[in-house]
Formats: C-alpha cells, sequence, structure tokens
C-alpha cells in the first residue's frame, strides 16, 4: 500500500470510528431523553399555541407548546410575571420571586415565575426563540391564568420580553420594571444589528456544531450554552425596542448594577433618557444582583410596586407635566459620543474576541477593533495591545510548528489549511538569503508571512533572536493597522443612525479600504511589489490570461444556442463514436491511445501505472508493458516489495524496465486530467521513486519525446457510409517553453519579475521554481520556466496554421488509420529534430484530446479575444454539425447526465 493510500485508510478508519460514537451518542441521547424533564415539585404546567416567526407557518400538524411556572404567594392587588434572562430559568429566580411576594408591611401579593420556552423544563423545541415570541408565550399565560393586568419586571433578556409585551398588548402591563435589563441596539456588543446578528449567527453555528457534531451522551444537553440559548439571541431583533421605550406611558423602575459588564450601566442611563418617569437605581452590584442578592432587590422592586399601587408612581405625562425640559431630552437621538468605553471584564472579553480574533483573520480581527475604537466602545490602546498579542501568538505558534514538527507537519490539518508545501519551500529559500531582515518585509508583502515563519520554524533559526524579531514586526504592524481602521471608521460611521442602516455597507467599505492600503498600496513601496501589481493588471489587460468563467460565457451562449437548433446539448457527446463520451470530459488517455494500435510508430511509448488496490480493465501499456514479458494485471496489484515502503514491485520493476529501455527523462501524468494538471517530467530516478510512492490513481508513464511540441486540431467528416473523411488540419499550434536569460547578478525570482511576458504568471513560476527562485543564473543562461506545453503553466502559443502541408496531412492519415470512429480533436505531438513538422517526419504523438479541445492557437498573442470567440464558436459548430451527421448513420451519445457526472467526477 502506498503511503498515500495508507493516510486515506486511515482517515477512513478515523471517520468509521467518529461516526460510530456519534451515532452511538445520539442513540443514547434519545434512550435518556425524559419528556417529563425531572424540575421544580411546585412546577405547573399548561399547554399554549405556537408563537411563529412573523410571516412564518407551521409545518406538519399544529402541536402545543408545555410552559412551565411558579406561582408564588397569593393576594388580591395585581400579580407580578417575573421574566427570566437567556441563558437561565425561572427557577434560578425562585428565591426573588419567594421574596416579592412577601410585601414589605407582611401583606402578600401572587408572584409568577414562567419556565420561557427552550429554557428550564418548558418545551424545548419551538419554531421562535425571540423576545417578541417570549412575548408571546407570556400574554398566552395570563389568558390561561385569568390574569388581565400584571407588574412586568424582566431581568438581561427577560426585559427585552417584558418591552415586547408592551409592543404586543400595553393595556396589561400596568408598571415596568428592567432589572440589568436588555434593551435598545446601539448599547448592545457592536452597536448595530446587523453585526450583532452575524455574532450571535457565529455562535449559535459553533453551538450547533457541538452539540450535533461530538459525541457528548447528553453531557451538552441541559449545559448553560445551548442552542437554545443563542437561539433567542440570534431571532431577536433589538431595534424595535427604542420605539417602545420612547412610547411606553406606564410608571417604570430601572434597576441596574455599576459594575455590569454584560449590559453596560450606559445602557440603563439611555434607557431613563427614554423613560422620563422613570426611576433609575445603579447599585454598588453587577449583572447577577438577581441572583446574589434576591432580597435587596425584591425591597426595591417591592417599594416601587407600592407607589405604583397608591398611585404615587409618575406616568410619562406626569413626568413631563412636572418638568417639560424632559421632553426635548427624551426624545432628542441618540448619541453616540455617550458610549463609554468598556472596562473590567467587558474589555477583557472583547480584547480575547480580538486575539481570537486574530488566529482567523489578522485583517478582520483589527477592523473590527479599529471600528468599535471609533465608536467610542473600546479605548485604543487595549485594542491594540489585544490584537498584537493575538497576532504576535499566532506567529510563535508558526514558529514552532516549524520547529519542533518540521516540514511534515505541512501536510496536517490545521497547517495544510493554509500553507502549502512549495510556498513554504519557497519561504524557506527566501528567508535563507534574507534572514531577519525577512520576519519585517514578509509583513509588506501578501502571502510570505505565514510561510516564512513557519520556515523560520523549520530551519531551526535561533529561537531568542526570532521570538525578539516576531515581537518588533508584530509591534510595529499592529498599532498601524488598528489605528488606520480606527480613523477610517470615524469617517464611516460619524452618523450612527445612517451606521445602523448600512452597516454592512460601512464594514465592507472599511474592509476593501484596508485591504487596499495593505494588500496593494503598501506592497507598491517595494520594486517586487511593484512588479506583480503589474502582473496583476497584465493578467485583466490580456485576454491570452483571463480566468476560464470570464472568457468562455460568449462561447457558452454559442453553444446554448447550437443545443436549440438541434434540439439537444448532449447530442454533441456523437461527435467521436470511437471515444467515451467523445472526449466532452474525463476520458481515458489509455482508452484512447491503445485505440491506435500496438503497432503504431507514431505514438511515444508509455505504460499505464495503476494503485495497489485498482483492479483496472484498462490496457496496461504499449509495446513497452510489461506485460509482454509475462507480467499480468492482477500481478501487478499483488506483489509487494518488502524493502520498497508498500510500493508494487510490479510498478516500481515495470517503471525501473521502461525508464532503462528509453532512458530518463520520462514523463509523468494522470490517465485522466487536462491542462497539464499533475504533469511531471521525472529527470532522476530519485524523482521516479517519489512519483511512485505518491501513486494515488492511474497514471502513465510515458517516453519523453526530443524536439518542439506542436498542438494539431484535425477534422474527419463523415462520409455516407459513416467512415471518417480526410483529413483536415483546423489548427495548429506551436508550444514554445518560456525562458527568462540570467544577467549574472539578478536572482531567479528578480528575471521573472523582470520579464514582461513571465511576470503575468509570476505566482505559477514561484511555486514551480520555488527552491530554485534565490539562485543567480549566470549572464546568458537561459533557464526554461516551464518545459510542457500547456498554457496555464507558462508555455507560449504561437499560430502556427502557415506549416500545414500534404505530408502533414498524410502523416496525421496514417496516424489515423486504425482508430475507427475519430472524427474531430487535437494530436498534442513533437517532432524530433532534424525534421520539421511539415515534413510528416519524426512525429511522435504525445496524446488525443477530444470534443472540448481548444483551436489552441487563438492563444497567439498577435490575437485578439474577438478572433478567438470567433474560432471557437465556429470550433463548435462544426463539433455539432458533425455529431448530428454521426447521430443520424445510427451513432448514440451518452445523456446529458452522465456527462454532467463526469464533468463533475
Amino acid at each position: 500500500m502506498t503511503p498515500a493510500r495508507s493516510t486515506l485508510a486511515k482517515k477512513r478508519w478515523w471517520l468509521l470510528g467518529y461516526l460510530l460514537l456519534l451515532a452511538a451518542s445520539s442513540l443514547y441521547q434519545v434512550a435518556h431523553e425524559d419528556p417529563a424533564r425531572p424540575g421544580d415539585s411546585d412546577l405547573v404546567a399548561v399547554e399554549l399555541r405556537p408563537e411563529l416567526p412573523t410571516g412564518g407557518r407551521l409545518e406538519g400538524s399544529e402541536h402545543g407548546v408545555r410552559v412551565m411556572h411558579l406561582d408564588l404567594g397569593a393576594g388580591d392587588g395585581t400579580p407580578v410575571l417575573l421574566l427570566h434572562g437567556s441563558p437561565a430559568s425561572g427557577t434560578e429566580l425562585r428565591a426573588l420571586g419567594e421574596a416579592l411576594a412577601t410585601a414589605p408591611g407582611g401583606q402578600t401579593r401572587r408572584v409568577i415565575v414562567p419556565q420561557l420556552p427552550g429554557f428550564g423544563d418548558s418545551e424545548r423545541d419551538v419554531p421562535d426563540y425571540s423576545a417578541r415570541a417570549e412575548a408571546g408565550y407570556c400574554l398566552q399565560l395570563l389568558d390561561q391564568l385569568g390574569i388581565e393586568r400584571v407588574h412586568v419586571v424582566g431581568h438581561s433578556m427577560g426585559a427585552a420580553v417584558a418591552l415586547c409585551m408592551v409592543e404586543r398588548d400595553a393595556l396589561r402591563v400596568e408598571s415596568l420594571s428592567l432589572v440589568a435589563g436588555l434593551g435598545v441596539v446601539e448599547l448592545e456588543l457592536f452597536g448595530t444589528h446587523l453585526l450583532n446578528h452575524l455574532v450571535h449567527g457565529a455562535q449559535l453555528n459553533l453551538l450547533r456544531l457541538a452539540h450535533h457534531g461530538l459525541p457528548h451522551f447528553g453531557a451538552l444537553d441541559d449545559s448553560l450554552l445551548s442552542v437554545e440559548y443563542a437561539r433567542s439571541f440570534y431571532d431577536t431583533d433589538q431595534r424595535p425596542l427604542r420605539e417602545v421605550l420612547e412610547t411606553w406611558a406606564g410608571p417604570s423602575l430601572i434597576l441596574h448594577g455599576q459594575g455590569d459588564f454584560l449590559v453596560p450601566p450606559a445602557a440603563a442611563k439611555e434607557h431613563a433618557r427614554l423613560l422620563p418617569q422613570a426611576e433609575l437605581l445603579l447599585l454598588e452590584s453587577d449583572h447577577f444582583l438577581v441572583f446574589t442578592d434576591p432580597t435587596g432587590t425584591a425591597d426595591y422592586l417591592g417599594r416601587f410596586l407600592e407607589r405604583v399601587e397608591a398611585g404615587q408612581a409618575p406616568t410619562r405625562g406626569q413626568a413631563l407635566a412636572a418638568d417639560p425640559s424632559l421632553l426635548a431630552t427624551s426624545t432628542a437621538p441618540f448619541d453616540p459620543s455617550s458610549i463609554p468605553p468598556a472596562t473590567g471584564p467587558a474589555l477583557l472579553l472583547l480584547m480575547l474576541l480580538f486575539a481570537v480574533g486574530t488566529l482567523v483573520s489578522e485583517d478582520l480581527a483589527c477592523i473590527a477593533a479599529g471600528m468599535l475604537v471609533a465608536q467610542g466602545r473600546v479605548e485604543f490602546w487595549p485594542a491594540a495591545l489585544a490584537c498584537f498579542l493575538g497576532i504576535y501568538i499566532g506567529d510563535m505558534l508558526l514558529y514552532l510548528a516549524g520547529r519542533f514538527f518540521g516540514a511534515a507537519a505541512i501536510n496536517r490539518a490545521p497547517i495544510n489549511w493554509v500553507l502549502s508545501e512549495k510556498s513554504v519551500t519557497r519561504a524557506s529559500a527566501w528567508f535563507d538569503k534574507n534572514g531577519a531582515r525577512a520576519v519585517f518585509l514578509s509583513r509588506l508583502m501578501p502571502g510570505l508571512r505565514l510561510p516564512t515563519y513557519f520556515a523560520a520554524g523549520v530551519l531551526r533559526a535561533g529561537f531568542w533572536r526570532f521570538t525578539l524579531l516576531f515581537f518588533l514586526a508584530s509591534l510595529l504592524w499592529t498599532p498601524l493597522l488598528v489605528g488606520f481602521a480606527a480613523w477610517l471608521a470615524t469617517h464611516v460611521t460619524d452618523s450612527m443612525a445612517w451606521f445602523e442602516e448600512y452597516s454592512l455597507l460601512a464594514f465592507l467599505a472599511l474592509l476593501a479600504a484596508v485591504l487596499l492600503v495593505e494588500r496593494v498600496l503598501i506592497p507598491l513601496c517595494t520594486w517586487r511589489g511593484r512588479r506583480l501589481f503589474v502582473g496583476r493588471v497584465r493578467r485583466w489587460t490580456r485576454w491570452e490570461f483571463w480566468p476560464r468563467w470570464l472568457f468562455y460565457p460568449p462561447v457558452i451562449l454559442h453553444i446554448a444556442r447550437l443545443a436549440l437548433r438541434h434540439r439537444s446539448l448532449a447530442l454533441v457527446g456523437a461527435v467521436n463514436p470511437g471515444i467515451p463520451g467523445g472526449g466532452f470530459v474525463g476520458e481515458s488517455k489509455a482508452q484512447i491511445l491503445s485505440a491506435f494500435g500496438p503497432t503504431s510508430e507514431a505514438i511515444a511509448d508509455w505504460i499505464l501505472l495503476e494503485p495497489t488496490s485498482a483492479k483496472s480493465e484498462q490496457p496496461a501499456g504499449r509495446r513497452s508493458d510489461l506485460q509482454d514479458r509475462g507480467t499480468t494485471a492482477e500481478a501487478a496489484s499483488s506483489t509487494l516489495d518488502p524493502g520498497d515502503a508498500g510500493v508494487p514491485r510490479s510498478n516500481r520493476e515495470r517503471a525501473r524496465a521502461f525508464v532503462a529501455e528509453h532512458g530518463l527523462p520520462v514523463a509523468f501524468k494522470p490517465d485522466v486530467g487536462e491542462r497539464g494538471a499533475g504533469v511531471r517530467i521525472l529527470r532522476t530516478e530519485a524523482e521516479l521513486d517519489d512519483a511512485l510512492a505518491r501513486l494515488d490513481r492511474p497514471c502513465h508513464l510515458q517516453r519523453f519525446a526530443p524536439g518542439p511540441e506542436y498542438g494539431v486540431f484535425v477534422v474527419r467528416r463523415p462520409k455516407a457510409d459513416g467512415s471518417a473523411g480526410p483529413i483536415e488540419l483546423y489548427s495548429i499550434t506551436a508550444k514554445r517553453p518560456y525562458a527568462v536569460t540570467g544577467d549574472g547578478s539578478s536572482s531567479l525570482e528578480r528575471l521573472i519579475l523582470a520579464d514582461r511576458r513571465a511576470v503575468v504568471q509570476a505566482k505559477q513560476h514561484f511555486e514551480t521554481h520555488a527552491e530554485r527562485l534565490q539562485e543567480v543564473p549566470a549572464a546568458g543562461e537561459e533557464v526554461v520556466l516551464c518545459d510542457l506545453g500547456t498554457h496555464s503553466l507558462g508555455a507560449l502559443f504561437l499560430d502556427a496554421n502557415d506549416e500545414g502541408t500534404e505530408e502533414l496531412r498524410a502523416a496525421l492519415a496514417q496516424v489515423c488509420e486504425p482508430f475507427r470512429g475519430l472524427h474531430f480533436g487535437r494530436f498534442d505531438l513533437r517532432v524530433a529534430p532534424p525534421h520539421e513538422l511539415g515534413s510528416g517526419r519524426g512525429i511522435a504523438v504525445i496524446e488525443l484530446n477530444g470534443m472540448t479541445a481548444e483551436a489552441a492557437h487563438i492563444y497567439d498573442p498577435r490575437h485578439g479575444v474577438g478572433y478567438a470567440w470567433r474560432t471557437l464558436c465556429d470550433q463548435w459548430t462544426l463539433a455539432f454539425e458533425i455529431a448530428a451527421a454521426n447521430h443520424a448513420r445510427g451513432a448514440s451519445y451518452p445523456s446529458l447526465g452522465t456527462q454532467l457526472r463526469a464533468l463533475f467526477r
């Protein structure tokens, strides 16, 4: 078994084990699920109608929602509805409820403490967990209990539920008490619903992943941080609460701890400003005063309720009549400058979020920190310090991963999520040349920081020296980035109302601006950065380098018109009856080459190598195949060489015998592939052994034919009897390797960047030549950047249609003679010196591409994009015409579904 397959097998066993544990956990949870959910024996159950989100509807048959509640005390006065926050349940408020049920004068009052749906022993699975939905359940509960009006007391998220009760039916609320209450959105987290909603959504998805993706055997079912808790914040929209506060006319009390780090005291002050009739009490406590001091909290609440029932607590109208100046104060727009910077535990929580965020994305974390600095929610230096620590720790983790685990860690998660072997190889060479300077320079060069720091560890650079260098680099860079984001954010978010309405646009604009400076403007300060920028610009201005999604739409539209004209898109699959699917995609090179027969001298010799466990019906090769020497395909998959790390002996022996016959170099390429993907030229036995060790799919080993490479597109129109007509040379492309010439002083990297054409594909060349980038070629020495005839890898394509001759036509007609059902395709071939293509001699066919092969001469830099589109449209028109003629003579074609499945494979 090859190392690649061994690794894959291990991964499969790990996956199977994980799935079995997950299944066992799910079965355990189902077996131990108790619908009754044991809890407080005093809890009373009622069944209510489901509250649906706005515009929602109940799927399936309607069922009731079980809501549990405590019914404490008694009395003839107005009852109290005591609402818990999230995450919590009414059980934690029992002590407060019992204290509140006894009035200071010895009288008692009735206190209802519901466990809101999603919490405690109430129904966990409900359609909507928002504060507005919970308010609906509370109103239904009052109906069930025959209660007309209540004093509503809400703690934390329960305050938002209380405000939603006012919004839905204010006549049923006698008074409103907000205890450490959630309210206006401007003083919650980032101060805007959209960004808060994104944060709550991320939290919800993480908790869902933990609850449903971890085999926890019920341990997380009743945890404090439940999915229902996250849903309550995710489903709740706090924006309407400001209007509720602005319009509520009844008596109000606001209790808040001055040390509250979850809901800042500034929120209580803003609520009091909007409620001019409210009594505001800021206590020496924190967010949890209802739990830590239930008796004292009940005393404040009880005295307020007595004043309400005695008519001594003012309403909005009475408060404004007593002090008319309160009208202007309460109706003034929100002042963003009133937001105090976070302190204490709240500041530590924000700093932790910034630091952890840098491990995901430095840019986004620093931008978020800058936005909060601009809004006054956190001061600059704590925000910059948190981002600095996160970035520095991340840099050190990369360095230590490279130092302790070495280059092998590149192929393991999570390192391989952000780094590639080639990028680290390139960074190692660059770091080896630049040393300490590379730590600072990599901050200015996008894409180099991560591999450079990892490479420093792999090369075991001095620990204390580079610890100091990482420290200094992060210390210089981080305040600049956070400061720039904060400066920019002050201009973007100067109007809080505008920011609330267009918060996503503002955030995206800020992100774009920071990335523009970091990824474009700063790199432009270096020659290397300017040349890479030139390369990016030329990729968009020179159509031959355009991505497929930009180049192909006009061609696709033409294909759609042809499909309508011929009443079938799949019809074109009949263009080459001798190639499965016509050569649309995913065709086997072995099947195609074998169709030319075993004696064709024009086909470059090849053998097919397969992974150990693969049993293929594909041909094993031509002429040089060891089957001719008595080795069967089954033996190839059953015999192992114990001294060769699990490499099949037959593959190794066949490969070495092939090399012994044809010499090095040899071409190694996947049996199914396109645009040069996976193709390698093996020049040494070590490279051959490495390729065999990594063999995880059928691949070819092919004689490396000498001479220049060409792409010759041929057409054979079907004759009346269904056979192929004479060869037509539709397109001829000269595929020239591209090289740069050394000057004796510039590194290979600099030569690539300085070259007008090579700079356009600099990233590709850097990956290909990662180990040589810092070498200095001698003056006049040519360094070939790409020795494969693949445009996307750097080859130069030239229009060579003038080299088409009758001799070439005759030679290709002889090559095609044994191939039945070949009408349309492109030969990739080489011409051995001293012969020329037009002579038709010295030809070695490397491969044949079918229906979707391009007339590649269009990529000659002399041709415009219009010419390219016209040529390809004409090519597809011809393909449909030939396919229609073949189908009329009985040729079949695969269904569209079959072709699409092949495409996705």
